[in-house]
């Protein structure tokens, strides 16, 4: 009987990434859904600039959740896909990124926790206030979600919506933050003023069941400084 050869892959136990970043950008499940080729160049190319990308538990739950559905996501690119697709090409990069020498990528451990919230959204949350407050790190989150946005806004963590922009530029954008003086609120791809809603078409929507919201526009984006040396991005 001709034995099979067995892979034994294993990851860096020795060493934190987390522990030399100057910046944490916390990813939420829709980048994965619509941003993965982003979140590839970032992986690559950010840790050399001090930024490490941190993957909360519950979103590896949330790709595992997601992986059988069939709602077509649009807002990652011109051709639409199903989610579960998506999903599993997402769980597919993290199994081969995870531990590979050099990637800027982490996931959240166990015992990475402030409280033990019931909500995804609050653990998402609770997963960026770690950071910031027993490691002393700025963190910025990567999300499209509106109410995880007014939610991390509202504890003092800098976000990041849609991104239409070059891979550097967003290192750039994000790691700008970490470079002044006060850790001042970066707000990219959000906006300032009240908008009228967009037409339904423009609008994807994955529902609680899917275990996460994806909300999706298709609004331009342009870059703004306040006077508080806040950057922030709004839309006309």
């Amino acid at each position: 009987m001709k034995s099979e050869e067995v892979m034994l892959s294993l990851p860096r136990v020795n060493s934190d990434i987390a522990n030399n970043a100057r910046l944490i950008a916390v990813i939420d499940t829709n980048y994965f859904i619509d941003h993965l080729p982003l979140i590839r160049g970032l992986a690559e190319q950010a840790l050399e600039h001090g930024l490490v990308l941190v993957v909360p538990w519950v979103v590896l739950q949330e790709l595992d959740g997601l992986k059988a559905s069939f709602r077509v996501a649009g807002g990652g690119g011109n051709s639409p896909t199903d989610v579960g697709t998506l999903a599993r090409s997402a769980t597919r990069f993290l199994e081969d990124e995870l531990g590979r020498e050099g990637s800027a990528l982490r996931c959240q451990k166990r015992s990475e926790y402030l409280i033990n919230e019931a909500e995804n959204d609050d653990k998402i949350l609770d997963c960026c206030l770690y950071f910031m407050e027993k490691r002393g790190l700025p963190v910025a989150i990567l999300t499209k979600d509106r109410n995880l946005t007014v939610k991390a806004r509202a504890n003092g963590c800098a976000t990041c919506g849609k991104w239409t922009d070059s891979v550097s530029g967003l290192i750039s954008t994000l790691t700008s933050t970490a470079a002044l003086p006060s850790q001042p609120m970066l707000h990219v791809g959000s906006n300032q003023l009240p908008q009228p809603p967009l037409p339904a078409e423009t609008q994807v929507y994955v529902d609680d069941n899917d275990c996460m919201d994806i909300d999706m526009d298709t609004e331009p984006d342009h870059i703004s400084y306040s006077n508080n040396q806040t950057l922030s991005y709004s839309a006309d």
